[in-house]
């Protein structure tokens, strides 16, 4: 398992390249594409921030998915980092697969498909949904948070829509301008 955002690394699959393959590239501060283990030992060094571990969903499908989230999981408890590390997923089936394998992780549903009672009905903890998500669901942070779970919204660059999901009392916000949020919250 390596750490990359998308499903392939400088014009290479992952899923269907060898590591070998993939660290003969290297990425733009000459380091190599990390594996999972190793990121995740560097990261159990320190204990400010949490870790969060999104479970891709695999190109080739559901199964592939499934086996990869309980490669995650076990690799998480071997390293003892169940206390730092939390789960996000688009799939749902992994959520609920990795509440299975550790029934206290913290895990939030991406996807913005279900509402806040069936992700807490079916395991997760947490809703991570993008910011038109809240826009057309506008009781949702409300509800999840009442019935326990955190919320999170991504990718959210705009002042406006910052300021909104702040108004709903929004938990998280995942952005790429950290700036304007410190700005907007200090308003």
């Amino acid at each position: 398992m390596v750490v990359n955002h998308d499903n392939d690394y400088m014009g290479l699959d992952i899923e269907s390249s060898t590591y070998q393959e993939l660290i003969a590239y290297k990425l733009s501060n000459g380091e190599q594409l990390p594996t999972l283990k190793n990121y995740l030992k560097v990261g159990l060094k320190q204990n400010k921030t949490k870790l969060i571990l999104e479970i891709k969903s695999a190109p080739s499908g559901v199964e592939r998915t499934l086996q990869l989230t309980r490669m995650a999981v076990e690799l998480v408890h071997n390293l003892n980092g169940q206390s730092m590390v939390e789960y996000i997923c688009f799939n749902y089936d992994a959520g609920q697969l990795i509440n299975k394998l550790d029934p206290n992780a913290k895990i939030a549903y991406l996807n913005g498909d279900k509402s806040p009672e069936e992700v807490l009905k079916a395991g997760y903890t947490g809703i991570n949904y993008n910011y038109k998500v809240y826009q057309k669901n506008s009781t949702w942070i409300k509800k999840a948070q009442d019935l326990g779970l955190t919320t999170n919204s991504w990718t959210v660059n705009k002042e406006e829509d910052m300021e909104q999901l702040l108004k709903q009392k929004i938990n998280y916000i995942t952005t790429n301008e950290p700036e304007l949020l410190f700005r907007v919250l200090n308003n």
